[in-house]
């Protein structure tokens, strides 16, 4: 059964302080658009806080830390970090692909609406800016 949204919060206080201002704010943000369900922010929120984990609270500055990280998954039992396994049912497609937009989704908002501090129908996505350059 996954944790609830209580549980995921709890674990907030594990992350570094930086990102945990972060991810509470995207929290918040997410509360107050109202068309996220409970279960999409536990996700956003659960593998936010393991991207942090992943890196141990250093800040994030390239693509290549990002698909580093889809590349490998927590192994509780073991208490460590290994590489995925790719599969032949494409099991392993499927979670990468979830988790990537996932992330997509937070570093829009990141950029956008936390950092620039615009409405949503503003936001810059990588579609628009290349329709504004033509």
């Amino acid at each position: 059964m996954p944790a609830g949204i209580s549980t995921t919060l709890e674990k907030l206080d594990f992350v570094s302080e930086a990102n945990r201002v972060i991810l509470r704010a995207l929290y918040e943000y997410m509360l107050s658009k109202d068309h996220k369900s409970e279960g999409n922010v536990i996700n956003q929120l659960t593998l936010l806080i393991s991207l942090d984990k992943f890196y141990d609270g250093t800040s994030i500055n390239s693509k290549e830390q990002v698909l580093t990280f889809l590349k490998y998954q927590y192994v509780q039992k073991e208490g460590k970090w290994v590489e995925r396994e790719h599969d032949a049912e494409g099991r392993y497609i499927t979670s990468f692909n979830q988790y990537l937009g996932l992330l997509r989704t937070f570093f829009r908002w990141l950029f956008n609406s936390y950092c620039k501090n615009r409405p949503d129908e503003d936001w810059e996505t990588k579609g628009r800016i290349l329709s504004n350059v033509s």
